[in-house]
């Protein structure tokens, strides 16, 4: 597969009275990283509304379902076979919402008020924000019960994890967004964001990472900092939240991927071969 990549220099936002250092001159730029690009999917049959004729296809191979029920507003935790990593939070544990945000920590110690899993989006920093947190897509999201509607995820190797959103707004007709996000305990702090739905963009949505540095500064990375995103299906996002040194060295690549490789069912190991 061909893969247009472009470099991003992302805004890196502090919380500190404190100066920071900057990163150094020997650090890895976004043009000479490497990341892993595991390409997604084809986008599976379109759907509208709740009650539509029509069904969503999941892209993920083997899912377990975390809701596919009407619901909103909640929050889902998953234990992990490995540690994940975003900036310096690191655990076993994660916590996945309805409103597309994935933190670092247990379901049990992320409460739903201090974690914001509210309406959003709201711009970085995000002061009330657990540190180690993926926006993959931070905006008011319902699960009707209909269609495959729901959030899954799937383990695969023992080292990698893959979660699906498949979800609905609250405008009227609901518009329907399906993502994912990939992480590999072989490449940690790094993390992709994959989008299939909708066609065309989308609402004002939070995309991006925030987590904590070494010395306890807040630090951020943003796609999109609570603004109208454009989120067409073939967008890949791939975060790296590792420091340059013992400063903070993120950024991301945006680039985009051949829905062909991914028909609905083979995510994350497609069709294509190697990178897909």
């Amino acid at each position: 597969m061909t893969t247009t990549t472009t470099s991003t220099t992302a805004t890196i936002s502090f919380i500190s009275s404190s100066p920071i250092s900057p990163i150094s001159s020997s650090s890895t730029s976004p043009s000479s990283a490497t990341l892993p690009l595991l390409s997604s999917a084809s986008v599976a049959t379109s759907s509208s509304s709740s009650g539509s004729t029509t069904t969503y296809a999941l892209e993920l191979s083997s899912p377990t379902a975390l809701i596919s029920t009407p619901d909103d507003e909640d929050q889902f935790g998953i234990s992990l076979p490995f540690t994940m990593s975003l900036y310096t939070q690191s655990d076993t544990e994660i916590t996945v919402t309805t409103n597309g945000l994935l933190t670092i920590g247990s379901n049990a110690s992320v409460t739903e008020g201090s974690f914001d899993n509210a309406y959003g989006p709201q711009p970085f920093p995000i002061l009330a924000a657990f540190p180690g947190t993926a926006y993959v897509f931070w905006q008011y999201m319902q699960c009707s019960g209909t269609d495959n509607q729901g959030i899954y995820y799937q383990i695969d190797n023992g080292d990698s994890l893959s979660v699906e959103w498949l979800l609905e707004d609250d405008s009227t007709p609901p518009v329907v967004y399906q993502y994912l996000i990939n992480y590999n305990a072989s490449t940690p702090g790094l993390i992709n964001f994959y989008y299939f739905s909708p066609t065309g963009g989308g609402g004002a949505a939070t995309i991006g990472i925030q987590g904590m540095d070494v010395n306890d500064y807040t630090q951020s990375v943003a796609y999109d900092n609570g603004g109208d995103s454009v989120v067409s299906p073939g967008l890949q996002l791939n975060f790296n939240t590792n420091p340059a040194d013992t400063k903070v060295g993120s950024y991301y690549i945006d680039s985009t991927f051949d829905l062909s490789c991914f028909p609905p069912g083979t995510f994350p190991a497609g069709i294509c071969g190697g990178n897909n």
